[in-house]
This record gives structure tokens, C-alpha cells and sequence, in this order.
């Protein structure tokens, strides 16, 4: 499998002077830049995915969770029931697959949710534990989502 290098390196935070200390406490500036708290930056204009995806890969890669993007699994997309993963864990087992599921590719209509549960099902009957994150939550409860992905849980039902 062909593993994408690393990703660019977040923006690192600018040294702020501190103000004056008031009531024994120092107060600290708040940064303009974004942070894990606030949310990713906007996706860098040669990232190759959806914005969607560029949240998830700027999560993991902010909590130094090693993962591989858009792998082919099953014979990727030259055979019939191969797929691209958005997202591969492999440092557990069986690894981690995580899709990220937007709402006009993966849930527009029914024909759209059925080949999303089929590849799921397709996936999980040969070992792997997949989970699907959508937009909605990713935009909304970032962490949250991220880190009930990375416990096997995924918080919607197919």
C-alpha cells in the first residue's frame, strides 16, 4: 500500500506578550490561529480531498495518530468490490478503517446509502473494523466524533 507523506505542518503559534497581571492572575491574549479546541484550518489549496476529509486528517495528524489516506483495499477501484478508504488505522487490530460520509455523496438518496452499507458490509465481512463519520458531525462535534471513531463507535446508524 502506497502511503501519502506527511501532511503539512499546522501553523505554529506566535508568541504573544504577555499583559498585565490583574488580581494575582496573568492574563494571556487569545490567539487568532486555530487550535484542537477551535477547529482546523482551512484546507491547504493542493489538498487532494474534500474539506470533510482534510478535518479528519488534521485531527489525527494533531494527536500524532499515524494513518494512511485513500488506500486501496480489495483491489481499490479496478475491481468490482474493491474500495479507496478515506482513513486507515493500522495500529491496532483488525485496523481501523474510518469513511467520511457526506451528505450529498453517501446519503442524496437511497441507492447512494445502500452502496455505503454494502461496501461497509463488505469490508467488515473480510476483518476490519470500519467506521463511518458524517459531515454534520464532524463540522458540529469534531473531537467527539473523532474520538468515538477511534473507540469503535461509530454515533449514527447506517
Amino acid at each position: 500500500m502506497a502511503t501519502l507523506g506527511r501532511l503539512p505542518r499546522s501553523p505554529t503559534l506566535p508568541r504573544l506578550p504577555g499583559l498585565p497581571k490583574i488580581g494575582g492572575l496573568k492574563q494571556v491574549a487569545p490567539s487568532p490561529l486555530k487550535t484542537a479546541e477551535s477547529g482546523p484550518p482551512e484546507a491547504p489549496a493542493n489538498w487532494p480531498g474534500s474539506d470533510l476529509e482534510w478535518m479528519v486528517a488534521w485531527w489525527l495528524t494533531q494527536h500524532r495518530i499515524p494513518f494512511q489516506y485513500q488506500a486501496p483495499y480489495l483491489g481499490g477501484r479496478a475491481t468490482l468490490s474493491g474500495q479507496v478508504v478515506d482513513f486507515v488505522i493500522e495500529d491496532r487490530q483488525p485496523p481501523l478503517l474510518i469513511g467520511v460520509q457526506g451528505e450529498y455523496w453517501h446519503y442524496a438518496d437511497s441507492a447512494k446509502r445502500a452502496r455505503a452499507l454494502l461496501a461497509k458490509l463488505n469490508l467488515m465481512a473480510r476483518g476490519f473494523q470500519v467506521i463511518y463519520v458524517r459531515g454534520i458531525d464532524l463540522t458540529t462535534r469534531l473531537t467527539a466524533t473523532m474520538e468515538n471513531a477511534l473507540r469503535g463507535i461509530q454515533i449514527f446508524q447506517d
